[in-house]
């Protein structure tokens, strides 16, 4: 999954600055960075825990916790965080829609909450606008709800050449009987990573 921490961390970047007044701290610093997960982890729980921090600042601390729990495969900690993020964030957080497609994809992972999956998607989804992480995530709930041509259709949406996406269209391109496809697909998924496939399918999505 090294493709998406890259781009859950190139969102990231447009947030790093947790304080508009003065320059990150190193321990803030050591937070929001992504290249040692262990280190940010235990940096942001640190802040958090410092009771030294409210509102957008504590959000962006758990955010951040969340999806890097999301990546080490943590996922009922990652909604924990995630779900903190949201209740902390002020009127117009604008970690709101990636803190629910984080979320979403959590659930979908974990295989709970799953209409409330929906909507965490369907809110993370701008009306005249993209965000394919959302649809990669609602797309994932789709498969685990039996609901293939929906989980095609957000699967194209999300327009990724990722393994995971080659790999999750397959899965729907089989399950709607398209097997020409679905080999396709399933090839190009193990040509760019096949440790993903193995583990998609370890997780029920088949």
């Amino acid at each position: 999954m090294k493709r998406f921490r890259r781009a859950v961390f190139a969102a990231m970047a447009s947030m790093a600055v947790v304080s508009s007044s003065s320059a990150q701290t190193p321990e803030e610093t050591a937070c929001m960075s992504s290249y040692k997960p262990e280190n940010a982890i235990h940096w942001c729980t640190k802040l958090i825990e410092s009771k030294k921090y409210e509102g957008q600042q504590l959000a962006v601390f758990h955010m951040q916790r969340g999806w890097l729990e999301l990546g080490r495969d943590n996922y009922q900690i990652a909604i924990s965080d995630l779900s903190e993020a949201l209740r902390l964030r002020p009127p117009a957080y604008p970690g709101e829609i990636y803190s629910l497609a984080y979320r979403c994809r959590a659930r979908a992972l974990a295989n709970v909450d799953l209409e409330a999956a929906l909507r965490d998607c369907a809110k993370a989804i701008p009306p005249h606008g993209r965000n394919f992480r959302a649809f990669m995530a609602r797309g994932m709930v789709h498969l685990r709800l039996n609901r293939n041509r929906e989980a095609l259709d957000d699967f194209t949406k999300a327009e990724q050449k990722t393994a995971e996406a080659y790999y999750l269209r397959s899965v729907a391109h089989a399950r709607l009987g398209d097997k020409a496809e679905a080999e396709f697909e399933l090839a190009q998924a193990n040509r760019v990573d096949a440790a993903v496939t193995a583990k998609l399918r370890a997780l029920g999505f088949k």
